[in-house]
C-alpha cells in the first residue's frame, strides 16, 4: 500500500511539473499544450496530435507557463500547495466531461471570505460547472470549483468536482483531505490551507455546489479596497447609447466599447446577482491590480501576446 501510494503521488507531482501553455482562441475555446513559436503570423502550439498553428487573428491570448508576461522565468516547487493558473487550467482540459472550456466574466464578490478578492474564471460542459482562480494567479490563494444548474444536485458531477481539486493539489496529505470531504456542508483545515463545501442555499453559493480551498492569509493580502475595485471592475450592464433630441442619430459617446470592456453578449455567462446582494447591478473584473506583494490578473485577459522568436 504505501508503495502504491509513493508512485500516485511522484506521478501527481510529475503531471504538474510538466510545460502547460495555454492559447485563448477569439471564440472563448482554451488550447492546452506546449507554445512552440509565436509571430507576427500566428501562434504554433504543440498538442497530442502534433504541431498546430492558429493565425494570428484568432487568437486572444496567449499564457506561457514558463514566464510571468516580462519574460522571467518561473519554476514550480512544491510550496506552491496550489499550483498556478495555467497548470489548474491545462488539467481540466483532459477530463471528457469538462468539455467547451471557456473563459468567461468574473463577477465580484461582495459577501463571504471571497470578497473583493480578484480572481477569473471559466465555464465548461453547457455551463454547468465552473471553475474560478483567486488572487495571484502564478500562486492562488484560492481555487474553487463548483456544478450549476441541471448538475446542480448530481452526486457524480460533484464527485468530479472532489476528483478534479485532489488531482491538482500538490501534497498528498492536502489530497486526501479532499477526498475526505463529503458532499453536504463542510469545512475542514490542514495547516493554513481551509477545505470547504458550499451548499446552493448559502448567499455566497450564486445558486451552485461548490468545493473551496483557500489559505485566509493569502486571500487577505489578495482583497482589493473600495478605491483600488473602482478602477479594476466594470459594471455587468453599460448605458446603452442614447438617441438624440435633435436628430436621429445616436450619441456614440456614451458607455463606448473599448478593448478593455466584456462584450454585452459576454456578460449572460457570468455569476447573477443574489437578492442580498449590496450591489445589484453587478461588476466585473477587467483589469490587472498591482500591490506591493504581487500582481493579481483578472477575468479579462484578451491582450494579444508578444512576438517570440
Amino acid at each position: 500500500m504505501k508503495k502504491f501510494i509513493l508512485i500516485f503521488y511522484l506521478l501527481s507531482c510529475a503531471s504538474l511539473s510538466s510545460r502547460s501553455d495555454i492559447v485563448i482562441l477569439a471564440h472563448g475555446e482554451i488550447i492546452s499544450g506546449e507554445v512552440l513559436q509565436q509571430n507576427d503570423d500566428g501562434v504554433t502550439i504543440k498538442l497530442d496530435s502534433g504541431p498546430v498553428t492558429y493565425q494570428r487573428s484568432s487568437v486572444k491570448d496567449v499564457r506561457l507557463a514558463t514566464s510571468d508576461g516580462a519574460g522571467n522565468s518561473l519554476e514550480f516547487t512544491d510550496t506552491n500547495r496550489i499550483p498556478n493558473w495555467g497548470k489548474i487550467i491545462s488539467t481540466l482540459t483532459k477530463p471528457a466531461w469538462a468539455y467547451q472550456l471557456k473563459q468567461i466574466p468574473a463577477t465580484v464578490i461582495d459577501e463571504g471570505v471571497l470578497k473583493n478578492v480578484p480572481y477569473i474564471s471559466f465555464h465548461c460542459a453547457g455551463d454547468c460547472y465552473e471553475l474560478n482562480i483567486y488572487g495571484d494567479l502564478e500562486n492562488p490563494a484560492c481555487v474553487e470549483i463548483g456544478v450549476l444548474k441541471n448538475l446542480v444536485n448530481n452526486e457524480h458531477a460533484r464527485s468530479n468536482c472532489v476528483d478534479f481539486i485532489s488531482s491538482i493539489l500538490t501534497r498528498f496529505d492536502d489530497q486526501r483531505v479532499a477526498h475526505s470531504l463529503k458532499h453536504s456542508k463542510q469545512v475542514v483545515t490542514n495547516e493554513d490551507l481551509t477545505f470547504e463545501i458550499t451548499l446552493p442555499d448559502e448567499p455566497d453559493a450564486y445558486g451552485g455546489w461548490w468545493i473551496s480551498v483557500y489559505s485566509d492569509s493569502a486571500l487577505e493580502a489578495a482583497r482589493a479596497s473600495g478605491k483600488d475595485m473602482l478602477s479594476i471592475t466594470e459594471p455587468m450592464v453599460r448605458p446603452q447609447p442614447q438617441r438624440s433630441q435633435s436628430t436621429s442619430q445616436y450619441n456614440s459617446t456614451v458607455a463606448p466599447q473599448t478593448p478593455d470592456t466584456w462584450a454585452p453578449a459576454d456578460m449572460s455567462y457570468a455569476r447573477q446577482r443574489s437578492s442580498t446582494s449590496s450591489d445589484p447591478g453587478g461588476r466585473v473584473y477587467v483589469h490587472s491590480y498591482f500591490r506591493k506583494d504581487g500582481t493579481y490578473v483578472h477575468s479579462y485577459t484578451r491582450s494579444y501576446p508578444h512576438s517570440r522568436r
